[in-house]
């Protein structure tokens, strides 16, 4: 018709609105998520398919999946937003063709590993790695690529916000990620996600952690890092506990007059410490008990005049196993008299 031409051009129009208005909310963390366990080696199979489509015939895609892949807590289109924005960059890289490398890993960080020089807190993550071998990126770029509205490309042809929004994404969902490359070298992508305790499937491990025990008491959680918190009362509901949560030992006074069961406190925090709170906390509710944690080991924290010797206590970083098990003796451990 007459106006057909028109129309398209509006719906074309409000297309790239909408994909910019959602790249713009996802790198202020605004964009509404929907988390849940997810398998990365699922989505990146899933999602294969679409990639191909969208690089075209000269770049070859691989994948490289570890076969036990531990599973994250993570927002689906999120993820596949990540590994398209990816990919589409990887073709940019790549004009004359190439290959497109997607795999998937568990990794262990802790002290046997470099991982620390980058500031990862040890636990168990999901890595995801997008490689290609392109034309790579420069040192003056690196600094800049994740700068909302930085593009290398000619006016017109790109916004600039892919890796902003990948970014935005990866730091919404606690993760980290690292760029590794070098001119005419190619480029690696390498985010980390913080593992999930559950599974998506009725696995090994879902018959292990049905295995651990159970309780239906209140529990106060006081710890400064909300990453923490947020770990810790996952963990605990799936068990029947009930949670109540703190930022700070100031905060957590307000819950005297509920007198939880057990009182889960980080020792070290800004203000008032950990010790501190437990010692009002036990004066004004003696029913409460109560279970120290912290990064530092028990006995650094007892060399220095913070806990004494013998006391309930939990070393971040914190496993399913040892909290939950830990977390039962104290509650069924008899009160001294």
């Amino acid at each position: 018709s007459l106006f057909r031409k028109e129309v398209e051009t509006i719906h074309e129009a409000g297309m790239r609105a909408t994909s910019l208005t959602r790249q713009l909310l996802a790198f202020s963390r605004k964009q509404i998520v929907d988390f849940k366990v997810i398998d990365l080696n699922d989505v990146v199979n899933n999602l294969s398919g679409l990639l191909g489509k969208m690089i075209g015939e000269d770049v070859i895609i691989q994948t490289r999946f570890e076969t036990e892949l531990s599973t994250i807590y993570a927002d689906q289109v999120q993820m596949e937003q990540v590994l398209m924005n990816l990919a589409v960059n990887a073709r940019d890289a790549m004009p004359c063709g190439g290959n497109l490398i997607l795999e998937t890993a568990t990794l262990i960080v802790d002290d046997s590993n470099t991982e620390n020089n980058f500031n990862i807190k040890q636990g168990t993550y999901v890595t995801l790695s997008v490689t290609d071998t392109g034309e790579g990126i420069s040192e003056e770029d690196i600094e800049r690529i994740y700068d909302p509205f930085y593009t290398t490309k000619a006016q017109g042809e790109g916004t600039g916000l892919g890796l902003a929004t990948v970014y935005g994404i990866i730091k919404q969902h606690d993760g980290q990620i690292f760029v590794y490359s070098r001119s005419g070298k190619g480029t690696t992508f390498k985010m980390y996600f913080p593992a999930s305790i559950q599974q998506v499937d009725e696995g090994s491990e879902h018959k292990k952690i049905s295995s651990l025990p159970k309780g239906f008491e209140t529990i106060l959680v006081v710890d400064d890092d909300e990453s923490v918190r947020k770990l810790v009362v996952n963990m605990l509901n799936i068990f029947g506990y009930k949670c109540l949560l703190a930022s700070c030992a100031q905060d957590a006074l307000k819950y005297i007059q509920n007198q939880p069961d057990l009182l889960l406190t980080d020792v070290i925090m800004p203000g008032m410490s950990g010790k501190e709170l437990a010692d009002i906390f036990t004066g004004q509710s003696p029913s409460t008990k109560v279970l120290f944690m912290s990064g530092y080991t028990g006995n650094a924290i007892a060399h220095h005049g913070v806990l004494e010797s013998g006391i309930n206590f939990i070393q971040k970083p914190l496993t399913l196993d040892d909290l939950v098990n830990k977390i039962r003796d104290v509650l069924d451990k008899e009160v001294k008299k």
